[in-house]
């Protein structure tokens, strides 16, 4: 065997170790342009997704909350009519669609028996529609049906308020054939 060859093997596995071992260093020591530049993209399509969720998060919620009030002024200009006992039209609560962005309540809210002057409702600021033909009133009899200005019995169909996000659908008439119950129950939908 030849003396010289146990050396050079050593000394060539050495040479290989340090190479590994700088190759692994310059590894180590940070990210490449690529390592860099597909984490931005992957950090921006998350941000973007989180963003758009948030922003149809915020819509629905407007409409809902304007489906909620106008659903509460049913509510409470039905109840007004049943506790004034009201049977002239002139004295019936009621809820006025006046375009798609607006209606009017006129109800007794200081209880001295009277209807006061009709509230305005604008649904602008909260960028919802009303999907429905305007003009058109809601009116409550001391029974708290509806009823129109002839005092005949009417059966409302749902009221729509729209946005972007979706639509939701305020029922206005449900009323059973035994009793004269309403349900205004907000049910929505997503586009």
């Amino acid at each position: 065997m030849h003396p010289r060859t146990p050396i050079k093997r050593e000394a060539h596995q050495a040479t290989d170790a340090s190479q590994a071992s700088a190759a692994t260093i310059s590894l180590s020591q940070g990210f490449t342009m690529l390592d860099l530049l597909i984490a931005a993209t992957i950090m921006s399509i998350v941000i973007s997704y989180a963003l758009t969720e948030i922003v149809h998060a915020q819509t629905a919620a407007l409409r809902h909350r304007a489906a909620q009030e106008f659903s509460t002024y049913l509510e409470r200009a039905r109840n007004d009519s049943i506790r004034r006992h009201a049977t002239d039209p002139r004295q019936m609560a009621r809820i006025t669609i006046l375009s798609n962005h607006s209606y009017s309540v006129a109800i007794d809210a200081n209880g001295d028996g009277v209807i006061d002057a009709p509230v305005m409702v604008n649904m602008a600021e909260q960028k919802v529609v009303l999907g429905d033909p305007a003009p058109r009133t809601v009116m409550f009899d001391w029974l708290g049906r509806t009823v129109d200005s002839h005092l005949n019995v009417t059966q409302e169909p749902s009221v729509q308020v729209r946005n972007n996000s979706g639509t939701s659908l305020i029922n206005v008439s449900d009323i059973t054939q035994s009793s004269a119950t309403q349900n205004f129950a907000v049910s929505s939908s997503r586009k």
